[in-house]
């Protein structure tokens, strides 16, 4: 069965080649304070360009608010799924600066599209709060939000998510 896995900028860097290779497909998704991180990116780059059959990029921050100015937008919730649909079949590496929210967010969609929901719940009942129970994954709720109004994630499913609190 394949998987995806979410994991923060410092843990990727320090995964082996061992660890790398289950991987075929990686995607990073990049802060836009990008002079302050240059030093954690620069070796992840190195790794992206070498260990992976696919990746893909994307730079935008982690907000909930879709009025700040690098606020995940359509385009980056489109690219994500289509990533992910592109590697159905492959395991997937996503990582973010902490590993929790936007490459929770693919996981979170690979999961979805290979009807694979047992571990994800709702957080006080709303549709936006999302979390995995074994992968330390709480989506970007901006970003669920707009595949849900974008028709990418069916509302029933998610609707039908347990709920903890």
């Amino acid at each position: 069965m394949t998987r995806a896995t979410n994991t923060s900028v410092p843990n990727f860097i320090d995964m082996n080649d061992g660890e790398l290779d289950q991987y075929q497909a990686c995607i990073l998704i990049k802060d836009t304070n990008m002079l302050e991180m240059e030093a954690d990116y620069s070796p992840a780059h190195r790794v992206l360009a070498t260990h992976f059959k696919d990746t893909k990029v994307l730079e935008y921050d982690d907000t909930p608010d879709p009025n700040e100015p690098h606020a995940p937008s359509k385009k980056d919730v489109i690219a994500i799924f289509d990533f992910v649909q592109k590697n159905i079949g492959n395991n997937v590496l996503a990582i973010c600066s902490l590993g929790h929210s936007r490459s929770g967010f693919v996981s979170l969609v690979f999961d979805y599209l290979n009807n694979n929901l047992d571990d994800w719940a709702c957080y006080d009942d709303s549709p936006y709060n999302l979390v995995n129970l074994n992968k330390e994954a709480s989506p970007n709720q901006l970003q669920i939000k707009i595949a849900l109004e974008l028709g990418l994630f069916d509302p029933a499913i998610i609707d039908n998510l347990p709920v903890i609190s």
